[in-house]
């Protein structure tokens, strides 16, 4: 039992420590609203240059596979223009959605009688647009 309190004073003691380590912040200097300003600032700023990774973001991660479809090629063009209808609906942009993934499925040469397994995803998110627009 000695042991065991040992250990737990020891874990005890580490945690104490770290919580009292210096966190230099880049908004220390600031205070409540003005730090919380800052942030939000720093981070709109971020997203604007690279909307990747903030899923919320859509109608700009759907500009920016726009552009990226303005150069692309092959099956790559047709990923991306999934990717393209994809956001487009998450912004709200329904009606565009739908005629991205009309233009898309007669691109492919498929049509509504032609579901199969590896086109099923352009057909299931074509519906889902239309439900969202009903």
């Amino acid at each position: 039992m000695g042991k065991q309190m040992r250990s737990i004073g020891c874990a005890v003691a580490l945690l104490i420590l770290a919580g009292c380590a210096d966190r230099s912040e880049p908004f220390s200097d600031l205070e409540g609203t003005d730090r919380m300003r800052a942030e939000l600032d720093q981070i709109a700023s971020q997203a604007e240059a690279d909307p990747t990774p903030y899923f919320h973001l859509n109608g700009l991660r759907a500009d920016q596979i726009a552009k990226q479809l303005e150069v692309a090629e092959g099956p790559e063009a047709l990923l991306l223009r999934y990717s393209f209808a994809n956001e487009l609906l998450y912004a709200g942009r329904t009606r565009q959605a739908i005629r991205e993934l009309s233009a898309l499925i007669e691109a492919v040469g498929d049509n509504p009688g032609g579901i199969r397994p590896e086109n099923k995803a352009l057909f299931d998110l074509l519906a889902i647009s239309y439900l969202r627009a009903a």
